[in-house]
């Protein structure tokens, strides 16, 4: 299955063990139609399946035999097949803009895996069943490079990801980083003569005492370190092939920088879509430190608002303390007036008593002395 990603959005289901592709709508999937792809033995059917472009140009991978091949939306062959320098089997398939990448299989490089970059209109304007692999030494081939062992790749947002299925590591490589100058290296070199090596070395006027130019690679070396060109940026070497009529050297360097181009635009689009995000950040940051300015103003103000009612308390438990102590003073003084009554009541008492005897006293010495009368 595969999603378009230019022009109408439509999904593309390959059918097993057919030779059918239907196409939906992304929306409601509403079934649009159904391409008949031609050329497929009977067993045979899409493995792999990518979408290139507006005009969904179908890059396929069969199962029998592991073929690429590039159809277009009426099920005509492009191309039957493509193949490698070496002419080994496809592994997996990956479409990015006008270029759609092929990992091969059996062991191409000791420790890694050869990925080529196909330029699929390179391809189309051969015409139908033109193998341009076999034909002309694979001048579709516009980049190749190495990448740890893998069995399947896609590319997305810029990245290519591969997966090894036997061990499911899943690796991303940057297509900036990968796609460089030295993966032009094996299709320049099939373009390119160590002659019109020379006749370049000549139009940039390099002398052979300063370098040995022998080759594309030392050439492009050279003109790296002196700043003509940078990664980045090969357009001097551009209009040197289109001057001097390398026209198929001149092709393969413009879809590099095309894909440059596309990779710093990409790489734009997302620094804008960080710096948004960051922008909104900023602005949801602005909100927290106003309310965390007015939550500091309604702190503030319940501190002083603490503040004040602990004074009050403070004065209240004061004036407390104070009429507690007046209380006590009074209290006290009250208990010494009664110990001071007691006392008098009690002197009164004795004094009553005393009385009491002295009148008794005098009653009996009364009674006495009537009687002696």
């Amino acid at each position: 299955m595969a999603v378009s990603e230019e022009g109408d959005q439509q999904i593309f289901v390959g059918l097993w063990r057919s030779n059918k592709v239907i196409v939906f709508s992304s929306s409601g999937l509403t079934e649009l139609k159904t391409i008949t792809l031609t050329g497929i033995k009977d067993g045979d059917w899409v493995f792999e399946l990518g979408v290139m472009g507006a005009a969904h140009t179908l890059c396929v991978r069969m199962n029998l035999g592991c073929k690429a091949l590039v159809y277009n939306t009426n099920g005509d062959v492009h191309t039957e097949r493509l193949t490698a320098m070496n002419k080994t089997g496809t592994e997996s398939i990956a479409v990015s803009s006008e270029l759609m990448m092929v990992l091969w299989a059996g062991g191409l490089f000791i420790g890694g895996t050869l990925i080529t970059a196909h330029h699929i209109p390179s391809l189309i304007e051969g015409g139908r069943h033109s193998s341009l692999a076999d034909r002309d030494g694979g001048r579709h081939i516009v980049a190749c490079f190495k990448i740890d062992e893998s069995t399947i790749i896609r590319i997305k947002d810029n990245r290519l990801i591969t997966v090894h299925d036997d061990t499911g590591e899943v690796k991303v490589y940057g297509k900036e980083d990968i796609f460089s100058l030295p993966t032009l290296f094996p299709a320049l070199s099939s373009t390119i003569n160590e002659t019109e090596v020379t006749k370049l070395a000549n139009y940039f006027k390099i002398t052979s005492s300063s370098q040995s130019i022998t080759n594309i690679r030392t050439l492009v070396q050279h003109l790296t370190n002196a700043g003509s060109i940078t990664p980045q940026n090969i357009i001097q070497l551009i209009r040197a092939c289109r001057d001097l009529e390398l026209q198929d050297a001149a092709r393969i360097l413009s879809i590099y920088q095309s894909e440059k181009i596309h990779g710093l635009l990409f790489s734009e689009k997302e620094l804008r879509k960080k710096l948004l995000a960051s922008k909104e950040e900023n602005g949801r940051n602005a909100d927290l430190t106003q309310e965390m300015d007015q939550t500091r103003e309604e702190l503030d103000q319940t501190r002083e608002t603490l503040e004040k009612t602990t004074d009050n308390l403070h004065q209240a438990e004061l004036k407390s303390a104070q009429e507690s102590k007046a209380l006590e003073e009074v209290l006290q003084r009250t208990k010494q007036a009664l110990e001071e009554k007691k006392k008098t009541i009690t002197s009164l008492e004795m004094r009553e008593k005393s009385l009491e005897g002295g009148r008794y006293s005098l009653e009996k010495e009364l009674e006495n002395t009537n009687q002696s009368l």
